[in-house]
């Protein structure tokens, strides 16, 4: 079959050349893996064992993760995505200031905060908000899980927050994974 589609499209038969091409890798990729199959496996592996092999390497992976995460002072580090919310504040003045080719600065507009916490025991996670020593126009939030896991500190805006479930606010703990979602006031100026 490869030898026929190299010949056919050197012929210039063979209009769509990518299609062509991708077809040629396909079946050489067949034959490679149908070579290692044949010379150097000594068995053929059902789905169900894969699977179980695929678990176990993820069990092992996920155990020598959680030994890397342990600190000097014998506490679990929390693994943590942070993602801030930025975007455009279209109001009268920058409406006639700006346009979408020369957009107004970008502010921050919420914050998302995924924090795992690894065979976690004991009570819910908690977050506090504390004041920064660099200024009024940030604060800290500090995520406590107990004495067994280090707290996760984060700078953010000193903004207040909508807390309403409509505007994005969630905060829940299941399985293990403490899920922060909020974002800022919308303050329109009216006269």
């Amino acid at each position: 079959m490869q030898q026929q589609i190299e010949i056919k499209m050197k012929s210039g038969e063979r209009k769509v050349v990518e299609f062509w091409e991708s077809v040629l890798n396909y079946v050489m990729i067949y034959k490679a893996k149908r070579y290692l199959q044949q010379n150097y496996s000594s068995r053929i592996i059902e789905p169900r064992e894969t699977q179980m092999i695929a678990s176990e390497i993820s069990r092992i992976n996920s155990h020598k993760n959680d030994e890397e995460l342990i600190s000097e002072h014998g506490l679990r580090k929390p693994k943590y995505i942070f993602r801030v919310h930025t975007g455009f504040k279209w109001n009268k003045y920058n409406r006639n200031h700006y346009d979408n080719e020369h957009p107004p600065p970008k502010i921050v507009k919420g914050y998302s905060f995924v924090i795992y916490y690894p065979d976690f025991v004991g009570r819910t996670p908690q977050y506090s908000i504390e004041n920064d020593r660099g200024g009024s126009e940030s604060c800290l939030i500090r995520f406590h899980a107990g004495p067994r896991y280090e707290d996760v500190v984060f700078r953010i805006v000193n903004k207040e927050w909508d807390l309403s479930w409509k505007s994005g606010f969630r905060c829940m703990f299941v399985g293990g994974i403490l899920r922060l979602n909020f974002f800022f006031k919308q303050f329109s100026y009216r006269r």
